[in-house]
Formats: C-alpha cells, sequence, structure tokens
C-alpha cells in the first residue's frame, strides 16, 4: 500500500549534476570530483586517472578511425564492398559522437582550472536561483540512466547484425582469432568506447544545462524592486550590482570552458539527428529492434534538449538586457548610474563569431524537420 500523502525525492538541476557525479565516481576517477561534505568541486590527482586516461585514448582513436573510413570511401574510386549505406550512417553516427566527446576529453585536459572555477560559481549561484524539483530536473535525472542504455544496445550490434556495425572491419582479415572471439572483442570495444563517450556528453550536457539556469535564475532574483516593492535599499541594490559583476566573470569562464564542445557539439549533434530522423524513417526493417529503439530514445533526448535548453540559453541574454535596463529605469546615485553603464550584457557563445539568440531553438526545429524531409525524398 503506498502511503496516502507521498512526496517524491527532490529533484533540482544541481541534484541530478550531484548524483550523475556520484554514479559517474563510482565507475572511476574523473580528472573533477565532488567534497562529500561541503559539495565543492576539486582537481583530481593524477594518479588516480589511469583508467580515464586510458578511455579518453580510445574515443578519439575511433573518431579518427571513423573519420577516416568515410574519407576513404568518398576519396576512392574502388569502394569496399562491406560498407553499407546502413553501416555508413553507423559510422557517421560514430565519428560524430566520438568527436563531440573528444572536444569533451579536451576540455577537461586543457582547460581543467577554468573548469573548475566554474563549477566553484556555478556551486556558489545555485544557492541564490533558488531552482525548483521541476520538468527540467527531472529530465536530467533521466539522463544519469542514459548513460548505460547506448552501450548496452550497441554492443548487440556484432551479435545481432555483424557486417552492419563499423567495428567489424577491424578484424575481419585477422584469421588467428576466431568468430566468437572476434564478435566478443567487438561488443567489448563498442561498450567501453560507448560507455566513456556518453558519460563524457551527457556530464557536460548536465552541466551546461546547471549553468544555464543558474544564470536564468540569478538574473530574476537581482531584479530586487519588482512591481509590487515600494522601497529599494541602497544594500539591495549594491548587492544586486555586485552579484552581477560576479555573474559578468562567471559568464566569461563560462564561455571559455565551452568554446571547444558547443560549436562542435551543435552542428554535429544536428547532423546526427538529421540521419537519425531519416534512420527511423528509411531504415528500422534492415536493423534489430534494439538499434531502432536506442536511435529512437537518443533522438528523443536529443530533440528534447535542442527544444527545450536552446531557449533557455538564449534568454540569459534577454534577462541580462532586462536587468540592465530595469535598474536603469530606477533612480539610483550616480556613482551607481557610472556603474550601471559599465555592465556589459551576458551572453552564451556558440563559438567564436556567434552567440545563442532566441529564436535559435525554432531555427533547429524547422531545419531539422526540413533537411529530413529532403533526405527522405532524394534517397
Amino acid at each position: 500500500m503506498f502511503p496516502k500523502h507521498f512526496t517524491p525525492p527532490s529533484h533540482t538541476a544541481f541534484e541530478a549534476l550531484q548524483r550523475f557525479s556520484l554514479v559517474m565516481e563510482w565507475l572511476y576517477n574523473r580528472p573533477i570530483n565532488w567534497d562529500r561534505s561541503t559539495w565543492q568541486p576539486r582537481t583530481t590527482p593524477r594518479q588516480k586517472l589511469t583508467t580515464w586516461c586510458f578511455l579518453s585514448l580510445i574515443v578519439p582513436s575511433f573518431a579518427i578511425y571513423a573519420v577516416f573510413i568515410l574519407l576513404q570511401q568518398l576519396v576512392s574510386y574502388q569502394k569496399d564492398p562491406d560498407v553499407s549505406i546502413v553501416m555508413g550512417i553507423f559510422i557517421i553516427f560514430g565519428s560524430s559522437g566520438y568527436t563531440v566527446a573528444s572536444s569533451a576529453i579536451l576540455t577537461e585536459t586543457l582547460k581543467l582550472d577554468e573548469l573548475c572555477v566554474m563549477l566553484k560559481f556555478l556551486r556558489k549561484f545555485e544557492a541564490h536561483s533558488t531552482q525548483p524539483s521541476d520538468l527540467f530536473g527531472l529530465f536530467l535525472h533521466g539522463l544519469i540512466l542514459a548513460v548505460i542504455m547506448p552501450p548496452l544496445t550497441c554492443c548487440t550490434l556484432p551479435i545481432l547484425a555483424p557486417k552492419m556495425n563499423p567495428t567489424y572491419l577491424l578484424f575481419r582479415n585477422v584469421s588467428l582469432i576466431s568468430h566468437n572471439c572476434k564478435i566478443i572483442l567487438r561488443s567489448l570495444i563498442i561498450f567501453v568506447s560507448t560507455l566513456h563517450a556518453c558519460s563524457e556528453l551527457l556530464g557536460f550536457a548536465i552541466i551546461a544545462t546547471n549553468v544555464t539556469l543558474t544564470l536564468n535564475g540569478c538574473l530574476k532574483v537581482g531584479k530586487i524592486g519588482d512591481t509590487h516593492a515600494k522601497f529599494v535599499t541602497c544594500s539591495q541594490i549594491i548587492s544586486s550590482f555586485r552579484r552581477y559583476r560576479q555573474l559578468q566573470i562567471f559568464n566569461s569562464i563560462v564561455n571559455q570552458v565551452m568554446s571547444y564542445i558547443l560549436p562542435v557539439g551543435m552542428s554535429l549533434t544536428f547532423l546526427c539527428m538529421v540521419l537519425m530522423g531519416y534512420f527511423l524513417i528509411k531504415m528500422t526493417h534492415l536493423v534489430p529492434h534494439t538499434i531502432t529503439f536506442c536511435v529512437g530514445s537518443v533522438l528523443a533526448t536529443l530533440f528534447c534538449l535542442a527544444v527545450a535548453i536552446l531557449p533557455k540559453m538564449a534568454d540569459v541574454s534577454v534577462n541580462s538586457a532586462n536587468f540592465v535596463r530595469y535598474w536603469k529605469l530606477q533612480r539610483t546615485s550616480r556613482y551607481l548610474s557610472r556603474q550601471l553603464k559599465s555592465f556589459k550584457c551576458l551572453r552564451l557563445d556558440s563559438g567564436q563569431f556567434g552567440y545563442l539568440k532566441k529564436a535559435s531553438g525554432a531555427e533547429v526545429l524547422s531545419q531539422f524537420l526540413y533537411f529530413v524531409m529532403s533526405l527522405v525524398i532524394m534517397i
């Protein structure tokens, strides 16, 4: 019997990051771990990162291997008869996913200090943003379970459809290894590499979502004197301005950390979404049902991230502009007015030459439908 007044456990976005870190640290140590008592991020000694470094070498190696196979088939006059259209699509999926995961690994390697500082700022501002236990937090908790699903389903591909998986090209001409050993080795390679790639990708997705929600939450809280308040004290104004200065520093660090993974991830994720849509419409009868379920689940997850998170990321610049505009309309001293003029608009850069705008989510949806329908009609 269930209790009459059942209260579900708290599931905020930051708690999803905490629980994701607990699960990943249970598997193997990562470059950044969390102190259990204070939940402050700290770097892991290099002596404890042997497993992570080994797996981080496998993922870029397979990304290079997949890109090499694609270029070889595009450039060579005589095509490989074992590379079918289905295998070609799987190779594109693998090269795109492993490339984005490699950019995340590169970020953790070259920008480890910036990433640690960013997580410390995130931990500090998380208390001010008042994150509720809403659908965002529940969705991010679902990503924790999604880490294990693609590796488990993809490793069945060498067993159910041996000539469709990209690793079939690795050992096909090796006669010293038996057929069963080849299948076991291919499944093991796919499981290990996909598990590490998924942990990197979903980890950065949870971090990026937390950063976005925290920035928007702090900018909304910063407008203390709303229409319902009659008086705003000077200490409240100074505290709000000081917090905005801290948010400027936080925003610049976020853009530095995400300078690799965000542009690469957005472009290659869009490519994979288009191919997944075409795959689910035209090729589901050629592959096992487990692979169809995995592709459909990944497409639904990516679609939810694009539709739900991209507008929130674009709202950062909108809320920042509203924050500055709001305080310009208030009666403040000349010193505070000069300080207000020096405030820069916060925004999340999507690369070196652009940033996310309000219409980014709608553009992704329209372009996704356009390219999927174009592929279905042409091929």
